[in-house]
């Protein structure tokens, strides 16, 4: 059974630079104006009353699931989900939430005790949002998160409290080390100790190393003013128990740039631009600049994070337009040459598409390789895309197949694939934000769906595998490889209503 839990105050977790000026926005944060009233549905979930106001960021925003190792036996105390709110705490609001229990069902059947998840934590960590994806330590005992405010930012790293009062609910909040044993340690993100500072919702990009003992955080923060600048920063001292992080270096850039991601085989660190643009920087010396690469998408003003194919030394990015249409583009982690493919009808305001992802042939490389992605199709109608490859791994400058993931105007979120072994099944899942076309369960407004493309592409229509997500859902994340009842899930929030889903994989039940 699927279940659902509020999350915050606000109208969804969205939250995207987009656009063709500084408040040309799609989607919306929520803030609240003096008290959070709070009711309950019928299915559990949790309501607040607020008033929404537009709201800058870096990317559709994640939750974040441990234990990493997808085929572990799942548990109930240990297991757990945590994501970052784009709300500012106030009035007892958490801004990071954490979930455990989390194989239940609403009718007390699951493989966990109870009718439905538990709070393990609620913060209030400093005074602004955190409306990007979170990074989780290998040992599930720290997290890491940007914080943004009005005009400046910061990293910080937090190690989760297991003593005293460590917050009940979305809005029972505790400040960290306040009646716990929770540590907050943070780091301002500015090159020169706050005579410049600059927002970001842009998320962190960290590196693991073994026992987490060297790990290192990339993180980029921007301003709109004029064309639009950044800065690269790489930190130290991230997940090394209670050392505090600290900036190693930062890169001024000339446009405002998205999450970082950095390539290990290269070393270097790529994310795209506001000039249509992707770029990098090589991670040597103590005071790296970055090299901007062509422009690819010259009627582009989204910053997604890139996909780096490591194995095979590829970036792939997206951007609503280069002028004509919305795009994909393949190149070498070199950047001497571009492929792209069109994925729809180009937007100055940004409606899609977001990042690709691949099947399991293309992970494997056995079976034929394809790369999915939800594109605009025609003006903002959310469409399915499929582009295959080369016998050496270019990608094709034309797709192979596509569907209509919706019968009218709306939004997608980010395609996400996982194929479950137990099963023996590829799934792909895929959200939109209206006028879903998978009727029969998904209903005809905001949904996700759950296509099987173990054999190819899927067929989407009205009797599609899909559960209803009110105004779409933000990215969406993989729970377990397993036979366990409710092990096997997705979680993702919903845009409206604030609500944080877990679903089947195979019947999103």
């Amino acid at each position: 059974m699927w279940m659902v839990l509020s999350l915050n105050s606000g109208g969804g977790l969205e939250i995207n630079i987009w656009g063709n000026s500084a408040g040309n926005y799609s989607f919306y944060t929520g803030t609240a104006s003096g008290n959070y009233p709070i009711s309950i549905t019928s299915n559990g979930s949790v309501t607040f009353d607020v008033a929404a106001n537009p709201d800058p960021g870096g990317g559709q925003t994640y939750p974040a699931k441990f234990v990493f190792d997808v085929t572990a036996p799942p548990s109930c105390a240990n297991d757990f989900v945590v994501i970052g709110l784009p709300v500012a705490p106030a009035n007892n609001q958490a801004n990071i939430l954490g979930l455990n229990n989390l194989y239940t069902t609403p009718a007390g059947t699951g493989f966990c005790s109870g009718t439905g998840p538990t709070v393990m934590f609620a913060y209030a960590s400093g005074s602004g949002q955190i409306p990007a994806s979170v990074v989780l330590s290998q040992s599930g005992k720290q997290v890491a998160f940007v914080e943004n405010l009005a005009g400046s930012s910061y990293f910080h790293v937090l190690t989760i409290g297991t003593t005293g009062s460590n917050g009940t609910s979305a809005t029972a909040a505790v400040v960290p080390d306040s009646g716990n044993n929770a540590v907050d340690n943070r780091v301002l993100l500015s090159p020169n100790g706050g005579t410049t500072n600059q927002g970001s919702t842009n998320a962190a990009y960290v590196t693991y190393t073994r026992g987490d003992a060297n790990d290192v955080a990339y993180v980029t923060t921007y301003s709109t003013s004029g064309v639009g600048s950044g800065y690269l920063y790489k930190i130290s001292k991230v997940f090394n128990g209670s050392a505090t992080p600290a900036i190693v270096w930062s890169a001024p850039i000339n446009a405002v740039p998205s999450t970082p991601v950095y390539d290990g085989i290269s070393n270097k660190v790529f994310f795209t631009d506001s000039s249509g643009r992707i770029d990098y920087l090589i991670d040597s010396g103590s005071s790296p600049s970055v090299v901007y690469g062509p422009v690819v998408a010259s009627g582009s003003t989204s910053e997604n994070p890139v996909v780096v194919d490591s194995t095979h030394q590829m970036v792939y990015a997206s951007f609503n337009s280069n002028g004509t249409n919305a795009v994909v583009v393949q190149a070498p982690t070199s950047l001497a040459s571009t492929v792209s493919v069109p994925v729809g009808t180009g937007s100055t305001t940004y409606t899609g598409p977001y990042g690709p992802g691949f099947n399991n042939a293309w992970y494997t490389g056995s079976g034929t390789p394809l790369m999915y992605v939800a594109g605009t199709g025609t003006g903002t109608l959310p469409t399915l895309y499929s582009v295959g490859f080369n016998g050496t791994g270019v990608m094709n400058s034309s797709v192979s197949s596509s569907t209509a993931l919706a019968t009218g105007a709306a939004d997608s979120c980010p395609v996400t694939e996982f194929y479950n072994s137990v099963l023996n099944e590829d799934f792909l899942f895929v959200g939109v934000t209206n006028h879903c076309i998978a009727t029969a369960q998904g209903g005809a407004a905001g949904c996700v769906m759950s296509l099987n493309i173990t054999g190819g592409f899927p067929i989407v229509n009205a009797n599609t595998t899909a559960l209803a997500a009110t105004g779409g859902t933000s990215g969406i994340v993989v729970d377990n490889n397993s036979s366990v009842s409710q092990a096997s899930s997705i979680y993702y929030a919903t845009k409206t209503g604030s609500t944080l889903v877990k679903a089947t994989q195979s019947a999103l039940q």
